[in-house]
């Protein structure tokens, strides 16, 4: 993972699997090229995956990978595509909420959030989760808004659940 340190729970990763998967234990692989599903962006990708800690503590780890550096000065957003369980990416400890902006659950969504306020600065990037990842960059554009009929199907759905939960 040229640029990336990887981490379970706390502790640095110094290995890798490749093409393959962890079976209960925390783990990260890098998978490609010659993997399937062969959906993803480029030639290789990360799976994360969360699980029981082989260092004989028991507990449950979840992963991350992190990357030092500075954000460009142009940057607007930053985009990646996951295949994912759930996850979390902040930028020097501070959350950076992401949005599903494209894709399918047949195959991958495209996530973007805002990084328009850290432009410039120098600090740790780091995504923690579970799932596959791929294309991981930085963006001009803009984080796209939730579009106004996702915004009114979810008015929508509360206003029902008012409804029928009425005494």
């Amino acid at each position: 993972m040229p640029g990336w340190t990887g981490y379970l729970g706390t502790n640095q990763v110094d290995r890798l699997l490749h093409n393959d998967a962890f079976l209960d234990s925390a783990g990260m692989s890098i998978l490609g090229p010659d993997y399937a599903p062969g959906w993803f962006h480029g030639q290789y990708f990360i799976l994360l995956q969360a699980g029981l800690d082989l260092g004989g503590s028991g507990q449950r780890l979840v992963p991350a990978i992190a990357q030092m550096g500075t954000i460009p000065a142009s940057a607007e957003s930053l985009e990646f595509w996951a295949y994912a369980a759930g996850f979390n990416v902040t930028f020097d400890g501070i959350a950076v909420p992401m949005s599903v902006v494209g894709g399918s659950a047949s195959t991958y969504y495209v996530y973007a959030g805002d990084v328009s306020a850290f432009a410039g600065e120098t600090g740790e990037l780091r995504l923690q989760g579970v799932g596959y990842y791929d294309y991981i960059q930085f963006s001009n554009s803009p984080a796209p808004e939730p579009s106004v009929l996702a915004l009114s199907a979810l008015g929508a759905l509360l206003l029902g659940y008012r409804a029928l939960h009425r005494e």
